[in-house]
């Protein structure tokens, strides 16, 4: 399973036909990224996030590329579109028994694919207030859908509830779009790539959560913007601002701004040592400090670190690859916490550093919060 779908906040439902059974292990695919920034098939802003939520959230149609010329072909459509009124009317009709993988918000009921799931993610989709700050031409596009997305801009909150004329489920398993106007390259992406999700399990009750990217020692760090009732709770979760990361991937401080700019109720936040007036260096200067040391030191090292930090352990294993050294991992923590990130594709595989010649070895050792200091 792709590590981001461990951390997502809250979980979304995947799609599957038919009643869920046990995985085949001869038939799983497992998908390591370090880019992918959400699961959520209506929020994604980046091409890797993208590939792997098309992959998983279905469609009514796929393009089939393969035709000449491309065209729409179903997936959970129980057959081709109908386009009528000139081309202003696209009526669609969801194939009965098509089953969401089981969620706690299902309550142990099996959940089926119908005409309202993709009726909800359309608005989604539409949803100013949303990472991807909607769609401001289809919004224009489909009949009576300007003036409820410019009332949810206003309001910083979207009213799924208020019906859209253009955009309506006809009975359990027909959706139908009204057009202003003919437009069909607009239309026909949306239809083609916007997945369904089910209602109940992307807004978990009376809260939306929005999982908002940070930087810290430990990989895939999330800060949370938690819409409730009462006002926009921010949880940063630990941090730490680093421009020039390891990994690239730096806090999500335009995401921050804009919920602070909406105006929020509540900042949970915490960071070692924050009270400490200054900042502290990137973590690409440790790695420039430990070249040096191994550069100069012809005996063994030893090097304490967290076992969650994987980032560190990178740099140490990249050195001693350089300098030809063997590592050897000290404490269950930190040996799990690499092997795992191996099999991520998030950190070198150790084994191949310790078949170059022997020279004196370099030894990570795990250290726990309190510890003193050499």
């Amino acid at each position: 399973m792709n590590r981001r779908a461990l951390r997502l906040l809250p979980p979304l439902a995947l799609l599957v036909c038919g009643l869920a059974l046990a995985a085949d292990p001869a038939k799983i695919l497992r998908v390591a990224s370090p880019d992918i920034e959400t699961l959520d098939p209506q929020q994604y802003s980046d091409s890797p996030s993208f590939d792997v939520l098309v992959a998983i959230f279905e469609p009514l149609y796929e393009w089939d590329y393969l035709h000449s010329p491309p065209r729409l072909s179903p997936v959970t459509a129980a057959g081709p579109l109908e386009i009528t009124d000139g081309g202003k009317t696209w009526t669609m009709r969801v194939k009965r028994g098509i089953f969401f993988t089981d969620d706690a918000a299902f309550k142990g009921k099996p959940r089926e694919l119908v005409a309202a799931d993709y009726v909800y993610s359309y608005k989604r989709w539409l949803d100013p207030n949303l990472r991807r700050g909607g769609a401001p031409v289809i919004t224009d596009l489909i009949v009576g859908a300007r003036p409820v997305v410019d009332a949810a801009r206003a309001d910083s909150k979207f009213d799924y509830d208020r019906p859209i004329e253009g955009l309506r489920a006809l009975d359990r398993y027909t959706v139908q779009i009204r057009l202003s106007e003919l437009n069909y390259p607009n239309i026909e992406d949306m239809i083609g790539f916007v997945g369904a999700a089910a209602r109940e399990v992307v807004e978990a009750g009376p809260f939306r959560v929005e999982a908002i990217q940070v930087t810290h020692s430990i990989i895939d760090a999330l800060g949370l913007a938690i819409r409730t009732p009462a006002g926009t709770v921010i949880h940063t979760g630990d941090f730490k601002i680093d421009h020039t990361p390891v990994d690239g991937r730096t806090t999500d401080l335009a995401t921050f701004a804009r919920y602070g700019e909406e105006g929020v109720l509540a900042l949970l936040s915490d960071s070692t040592n924050a009270l400490v007036p200054g900042h502290c260096p990137s973590e690409r200067s440790v790695g420039s400090a430990l070249g040096d040391l191994f550069a100069q030191t012809r005996g063994r090292i030893v090097i304490t670190t967290f076992a969650s930090h994987i980032h560190r352990v990178q740099q140490v294993l990249d050195l001693a690859m350089r300098h030809r050294r063997k590592v050897f991992l000290v404490g269950r923590s930190l040996v799990d916490n690499i092997e795992t990130a191996v099999n991520l594709a998030l950190a070198t595989r150790y084994a191949e550093i310790s078949s170059y010649p022997l020279r004196p070895p370099a030894i990570p050792a795990p250290r726990a919060t309190g510890e003193g200091q050499p």
